[in-house]
């Protein structure tokens, strides 16, 4: 004969075989056994929302996609600086409309003005009639012919549409970069032996 303690420990077992077959099977009604062996409310137990188990480490928030920035475009214009020679005096080569000559800077002078010699190079050939501009200059008043230079580099530096004088045959002299190009640059100043100019 089997043993009546043997007997209890199988029921038991196979009890709770079919118990826990049942619980996954009936979850809700497992929840509210639960909860009444507790000493719960049914009700309570099932209307009881179930959580998600939370992760030990949040997760980061999404990378955003970094935006680049429009490449800046340069137009070729710039800043360039003039040493002055021995004599304090700024000079440079220019070039105008292709060619290029050797001229002085002069922030006293109005326009830019060729001399006759360079003028020539750079094929403008005024004539007679054309010099009817009255200029000022140390051997007293000339009068020059006015034209308008189609464009005027120096260095990186470019200006459009830059009213000019030739000066007369008689004239001896250097060439003069004046206020009508430096006028239309951003700026410019004389500072420290050197002339700073910028597009």
């Amino acid at each position: 004969m089997v043993d009546n303690s043997v007997k209890a420990v199988a029921v038991i077992a196979l009890g709770g075989a079919l118990a826990a077959g049942w619980l996954s099977n009936n979850p809700e009604q497992g929840k509210a056994l639960l909860a009444m062996m507790r000493g719960a409310d049914p009700a309570s137990a099932s209307a009881a929302p179930v959580r998600a188990p939370q992760p030990l480490f949040p997760s980061a928030p999404p990378r955003q996609q970094a935006t680049r920035a429009a490449p800046i475009v340069s137009a070729g214009y710039g800043r360039e600086e003039l040493k002055a020679d021995e004599g304090g005096q700024f000079q440079s080569d220019v070039e105008i409309e292709g060619s290029r000559i050797h001229m002085l800077v002069d922030t006293g002078a109005t326009f830019v003005s060729l001399s006759y010699e360079d003028a020539e190079k750079l094929g403008f050939s005024p004539a007679p009639a054309d010099y009817v501009i009255p200029l000022q200059t140390a051997n007293g008043t000339v009068k020059a012919a006015k034209l308008n230079l189609r464009e005027v580099r120096l260095g990186t530096l470019m200006v459009s549409n830059v009213p000019a004088v030739v000066m007369p045959r008689n004239i001896q002299g250097t060439s003069l970069l004046g206020m009508s190009f430096l006028k239309k640059l951003g700026g410019f100043e004389v500072a420290s032996g050197a002339l700073m100019m910028r597009q």
